[in-house]
């Protein structure tokens, strides 16, 4: 894969995708509009999960994203850290195994309110 944008810019890309991912327990960068992303904030939600949500329209965070994790489109999923992508997420989601896994990624992070955290790029 190609690099997306110039060094700084793609220095600062990395820094700011590691801080999230490296000190939030779940994160979802997400697509305006994006079938997908919807569907996986919704089962989040509906497990009482406080991901940060992430909007992208940055197109140099976006293909930084494709860069890093080698998947193609929206969304990108990470619990404590670790990319576990929308193929994995669905996986884990018909085995019924969706909840261990946002559990160990939420110690603490229960929903209290119908506020959620969203950033955009």
């Amino acid at each position: 894969m190609g690099i997306c944008c110039g060094s700084q810019e793609k220095s600062r890309l990395i820094n700011e995708i590691k801080a999230d991912i490296y000190s939030l327990p779940i994160v979802v960068y997400s697509k305006a509009g994006c079938p997908k992303c919807l569907r996986v904030k919704s089962k989040l939600y509906s497990l009482r999960a406080e991901p940060k949500i992430i909007e992208v329209h940055n197109f140099n965070m976006k293909r930084m994203l494709k860069e890093l994790t080698g998947q193609k489109s929206f969304p990108f999923v990470f619990v404590n850290g670790e990319f576990v992508g929308t193929r994995k997420f669905d996986e884990k989601l018909s085995k019924g195994n969706l909840d261990n896994l946002v559990k160990t990624g939420q110690e603490g992070y229960l929903r209290t309110s119908d506020s959620n955290s969203i950033t955009e790029y």
